[in-house]
């Protein structure tokens, strides 16, 4: 008889367990397991956020680098203003232009791109603007183990066409008299080049997630098209190397549509 009592004890404790594994199972662990996605949503997010933000304060430092640019200041032995001209006429135009040149002899067919490139519009301003057309060009430069970085900014708003904003970089070598290219500046550098383009990759595919989203609901922002060939690295044309040393890509769509959009990608 006691030996029965204990089997039956023995039952209704194993019985128990069951039914509270169970009820564990329906209901315990899913509150982990949700509270664990929320976490991870949030993580994500979170690190979305981090990463948006660090991409927009580069940006904005870069368009920091030519407020209030005193050309005075600039290192007048290597790069320097041929010309500049600050003028408002109205009804047609306000211009506030800056162009640089760099200081070799080697340098002239540079300098003459330079020229018929921002001056050959500012004369075009001058001479046929029928609409009130704003026209800015900004330049600074840095020298670093004898490569000079010039970086030069551009504004155009032409009428009731939406403003433009267009970037074009020089790396010029010294040493050996000749511009360099960006595999040859991430090779001097001992930078990964196969990280470096995963990283553009990773970069452009989410902020054209982002504002495709934006042109669906309506707003009118500019749609990167992920399957362009100026993200392969052979063929990046505007990057530099600021005063520290560190490497930046440039992006700039308004140099062949109407839009302010960049990319600063740092390489790393």
């Amino acid at each position: 008889m006691l030996k029965n009592k204990k089997f039956i004890v023995t039952v209704m404790i194993i019985l128990l367990i069951c039914i509270l594994l169970i009820l564990a199972t329906m209901f315990i662990l899913p509150y982990f397991n949700k509270n664990s996605q929320i976490q991870n949503i949030a993580n994500t997010i979170g690190q979305k956020t981090e990463d948006s933000e660090s991409e927009e304060e580069l940006e904005k430092d870069f368009l920091n680098l030519f407020s209030n640019v005193n050309y005075s200041d600039e290192n007048q032995e290597i790069v320097s203003t041929l010309y500049e001209s600050k003028q408002e006429e109205e009804n047609r135009f306000g211009v506030d232009v800056h162009i640089p040149k760099i200081n070799f002899e080697t340098c002239q067919d540079i300098n003459d791109e330079i020229l018929e490139t921002f001056g050959r519009k500012l004369l075009n301003i001058r001479q046929e603007a029928t609409e009130y057309t704003k026209y800015n060009v900004d330049y600074v430069s840095y020298t670093n183990d004898g490569i000079i970085s010039l970086i030069i900014k551009c504004t155009l708003k032409e009428g009731s066409n939406p403003q433009r904003l267009m970037i074009k970089t020089y790396n010029y070598y010294i040493n050996e008299e000749r511009l360099l290219t960006f595999d040859e500046i991430i090779s001097s550098k001992g930078l990964d080049e196969q990280k470096i383009q995963e990283k553009i990759n990773n970069t452009i595919r989410a902020k054209n997630t982002n504002t495709k989203e934006l042109a669906e609901q309506g707003y009118n922002v500019y749609v990167r098209n992920t399957n362009s060939n100026e993200y392969q690295i052979s063929n990046i044309e505007n990057f530099y190397i600021n005063d520290n040393g560190e490497v930046f890509i440039i992006f700039a769509y308004g140099n062949k549509s109407f839009t302010e959009t960049i990319d600063l990608i740092k390489a790393e």
